[in-house]
């Protein structure tokens, strides 16, 4: 399968260093019956220092699934939500310099059709403070917006780039 470029977010905020790792994983746009969007808000301490930014869900692609199939598990983890088919919105690669990691990440957007049990990970259930659900042209504004710091910078202008292609396929 062939999927739209989306872009490369290069880390501009870390000393660089060179990459030793590559993860392959999954984000996305879930849309919920208020035509809200799903953005999770991110306090704490870890090694990339303080945070306190807000990033859409996903997670790291397992051994035993596709893109697909780490995306609605993702969604099901960390929203607690089952979704419809979703629909790729394409690949973005970006640049952990701090932890030497490149990231290959096939974006989605999906709609939610159900309820399901939240499967958080021991750091999870420390750094997510709140999902924050926003129409999609507010969660841009938002994410324009809110002042970030650290790692936040960098997930931010990624997770703009999504939204915006999300907008410009989705809301026409």
């Amino acid at each position: 399968m062939i999927y739209k470029y989306l872009g490369h977010i290069a880390d501009t905020i870390y000393p660089e260093q060179p990459i030793i790792n590559v993860r392959f994983c999954t984000r996305g746009i879930v849309m919920n019956a208020k035509g809200e969007i799903a953005l999770i808000h991110i306090v704490g301490k870890d090694a990339f220092g303080d945070r306190d930014h807000y990033e859409l869900p996903g997670g790291g692609i397992e051994d035993h699934e596709g893109s697909k199939e780490c995306f609605i598990r993702e969604m099901q983890e960390e929203l607690g939500l089952q979704i419809m088919e979703p629909v790729p919105l394409g690949v973005m690669t970006y640049d952990f310099n701090l932890i030497q990691l490149h990231n290959i990440a096939t974006y989605f957007f999906a709609r939610a059709i159900g309820e399901a049990p939240k499967h958080l990970t021991d750091l999870e259930k420390t750094l997510f403070k709140e999902i924050k659900w926003l129409p999609l042209d507010e969660a841009i504004s938002f994410l324009e917006k809110v002042p970030v710091k650290n790692v936040g910078i960098l997930l931010h202008k990624r997770e703009l780039i999504a939204l915006k292609e999300c907008s410009k396929r989705f809301t026409k």
